[in-house]
């Protein structure tokens, strides 16, 4: 909260539905009729209330993702995709994909 007042900024926190509420308004509003997933929000992700509103999800199986390299040692798996990213910028849809174009 300090660092918003600090800033100007309304700073709200909230609960986990607010978020996962949210992201279904956000896929809404730019007309998503697809969302990706990672295997973990199956625990918590109301699919549901996603095929209500015409959004069919999907499952991201990341069993045989490849290796890329990182930027510090020997490859490590299962971090944050922000690693990814870090690690190969543009290329990092390859990584995610394949090298085919279907998601792009």
């Amino acid at each position: 909260a300090a660092y918003c007042a600090a800033r100007g900024t309304a700073c709200v926190r909230g609960d986990e539905q607010d978020v996962l509420g949210r992201m279904l308004l956000a896929l809404q509003a730019v007309g998503a009729t697809e969302y990706i997933s990672g295997p973990s929000a199956k625990a918590y992700l109301d699919v549901d209330a996603y095929a209500r509103a015409g959004i069919a999800v999907r499952w991201k199986d990341y069993s045989a993702y490849p290796e890329y390299p990182q930027l510090h040692g020997a490859f490590v798996p299962n971090v944050s995709i922000i690693d990814l990213l870090v690690s190969c910028g543009p290329s990092s849809p390859e990584f995610i994909w394949g090298t085919g174009t279907e998601h792009r």
